[in-house]
This record gives structure tokens, sequence and C-alpha cells, in this order.
């Protein structure tokens, strides 16, 4: 979503950006929702709601992700998606997702502008320009696929990791060393993703998730 920033509070910085989405990641109550639909998984917005875990962690509200179906192929969106999750996300994916992105709570957004250079992000917390966006994000919400019609059961950070390292050659020992696991545990993990994947072999796994764009 691009929009003029006439009404709204530039920021200029990363820093600044992280801290308005922590403010409004921070606020009680409601839901908590943002879209991304741009081209590199650098994004400065994702880079802020990562920033954010500690007003995550243990909340009660509703948390609403979606992102565009094409890039649940791409490694780097595939372990935000994991991040995600693993904060109390609920993600979908969006073949429809408009342009930019968006962070919004109960008492503010973080929205693209357009730029003399591009793109940056602006906060916004007028009361009625609120309500409209909430009204916004419940289309694209419900106009979003869950991840198991978007693109298959996505891994875990954990699976991840040990997708990662096991394609570097690592044994199950030096995977479970490196990540503080033990050695049931990591074989475990490798025979959930071997079936997940519908693989007869690691090699096999490793191959197939590859080419849906986990590694």
């Amino acid at each position: 979503m691009l929009v003029d920033d006439s009404g709204a509070t530039r920021l200029k910085s990363q820093a600044e950006l992280t801290a308005a989405a922590r403010k409004i990641a921070g606020a009680g109550g409601g839901r908590l929702f943002y879209f991304w639909n741009h081209a590199s998984a650098e994004d400065p917005l994702l880079d802020a709601v990562r920033g954010c875990e500690a007003e995550l962690r243990g909340s009660q509200r509703e948390l609403h992700a979606v992102l565009p179906s094409s890039a649940l192929k791409t490694p780097a969106v595939v372990e935000q998606v994991a991040w995600q999750r693993e904060q109390g996300f609920a993600v979908r994916g969006s073949s429809g997702l408009p342009p930019g992105a968006m962070l919004l709570g109960v008492e503010g957004a973080l929205l693209t502008v357009r730029t003399g250079s591009g793109r940056g992000y602006v906060r916004v917390e007028e009361a009625e320009t609120l309500s409209v966006l909430a009204a916004f994000a419940d289309l694209l919400w419900e106009g979003g696929d869950d991840l198991s019609q978007a693109g298959g059961e996505l891994p875990t950070t954990v699976e991840l990791r040990v997708l990662r390292m096991l394609s570097q050659g690592a044994t199950d020992r030096a995977v479970a060393h490196q990540l503080g696991l033990s050695d049931r545990t990591v074989r475990r993990v490798v025979a959930q993703l071997t079936d997940r994947l519908g693989a007869q072999s690691r090699f096999e796994a490793g191959v197939r998730a590859v080419g849906r764009g986990w590694i």
C-alpha cells in the first residue's frame, strides 16, 4: 500500500521505524496485523517487526500476517514465517496483495509511502484512518489462504537450522551439538521433515527442500 504522507509522521531511520513498531506492538488489546509485498526480504518493516519480540512474547492478542504466496518459496521469507509463527502469528499467503507494506495495531499504523528517492514509512495515529485501515486489513486477511494451500506446511526455525546444517554435510551429532539438541531430537526432526516432504531418503528430502525454497 503506497500512500502520500500528508497528515502522517515520516520515519527517517530504521531506529525510528523499529521504535514505532515496538510502540504499536506493545499497545495492549485488539489485533496486530501486518502485510508485506515487496520484492526483497531485506525490508525495513520486516526487520522492525522482528525487533518487537519482547512486546510479542506471551501476547494474548490476535496476531495476523499476510505475505505474497510467491515469496513463500524464498528461503529468507520462509525463515521469516517460521519466526512469526513462533511468536504466535497466524500467517496466510495471498496472490492479491497491493504493493507495499503495513503494520496495524489499535493505537497506530505504519505504512509505505512514496518518497523522492523511492519508498519510506510513515506513522499514522488518527482514529478515523485507523478504522479504514482495519477494514482493509480484514479484506486482506479474509482473502488470504492458509499455508497448507499457499505453499505447503512450512518448517519451523529449528527445522530450518537442521536442514541447513545437514545440507552442509554435518552429522546428526554435530547438528545436535551446534543447536543444543539431543541426538534423538535431531533424528526425530529429520524423520518428520522426510515424511512431510514425501521423501525416501535424507538426500531426497534435501533436494525437495531446495525445490520448495526452504533452503
